[in-house]
Parts: C-alpha cells; structure tokens; sequence
C-alpha cells in the first residue's frame, strides 16, 4: 500500500551548524522556588522576573506566535536583563566575584542578541537550543548570586 505523503514544508535556509539549532528535544522551563533566592528581596524579585522572560520567549516560539511577538519578547528579555545586571553590579561592587558576574552578564546579553538577530534574519528554526544555554546559564547565575548574597552578609 502506498504511504500518504507528508506535507512538504517550504525550503528556509538554515545554518546548521548554529548552536540554537541543535536538535536537542523539548526543553524544560525554568523553575523559581525558594532555593533559586539569595536573600536579597529586590534582586530575589528580579531574578524571579527573569526567568519568567526567559520560559515566556520559549513558550511564545514554540506556540508559534508571530515573528513580531517573538521579537517582542526576545527585546523584553533583553532589556530588562541589561536593568538587571546593572543592578546586580551595584550591590556587587564590593564582591570578589564581580569580573566574573560582568562577564556572564555580557555573555548572556550577547548570546540573546545573537539570537535576536539569527531569527530576524530567518535562521533560527528552533528555540530549543536558546532555552538549552539559558536552563545552564541561569542555573550559574543563581549559584553566583548565592555566592553575592553570602558575601553581602559577612
């Protein structure tokens, strides 16, 4: 018996090779609770903010929203991650670890704005690769900002 033919999707062009197109399955969301908090109500706030960005840029993609919305909440992520590690940097003044905490902020902020700009320009078929890095890269940033927190309380 013949098989029914699958519908064909139309050809993009797409870069293999690009690191948010890896095939890695369904990534879970980020998940905030009380272990996530390095005891500092404002910060605690943000970093709670900032993973509610980070999952509503994966469920938005992966709902299939409009590439404007996508956009959108891609520039939301962004800005208020650049709010927020401002602040951070202000209470990290005294912190041994603020090199380190600039620089993961720096690389947080360009790995979104690369995606940012993979998409626009139509090579970005996934965002299971972006939530990839930003489970890992959020699991280190709360382990830093524990870090800050007991240092702030010495």
């Amino acid at each position: 018996p013949a098989k029914p033919k699958k519908a064909s999707k139309p050809a993009t062009k797409v870069e293999p090779d690009n690191e948010f197109n890896a095939e890695v399955g369904e990534q879970p969301l980020i998940e905030w609770n009380e272990n996530c908090e390095m005891g500092i109500i404002e910060i605690d706030e943000q970093l709670k903010k900032l993973t509610e960005l980070e999952n509503s840029v994966y469920t938005t993609f992966r709902a299939n929203k409009s590439k404007k919305e996508i956009k959108e909440t891609l520039r939301s992520l962004i800005d208020f991650a650049s709010y927020h590690f401002g602040n951070v940097e202000g209470y990290a003044d005294a912190f041994d670890g603020k090199k380190l905490l600039k620089h993961s902020f720096d690389e947080f902020l360009n790995k979104i704005n690369e995606f940012l700009n993979l998409y626009t320009d139509g090579k970005i078929k996934s965002a299971d690769g972006l939530m990839l890095y930003m489970n890992k890269w959020t699991e280190s940033d709360i382990e830093q900002m524990k870090n800050l927190g007991d240092s702030l309380k010495k």
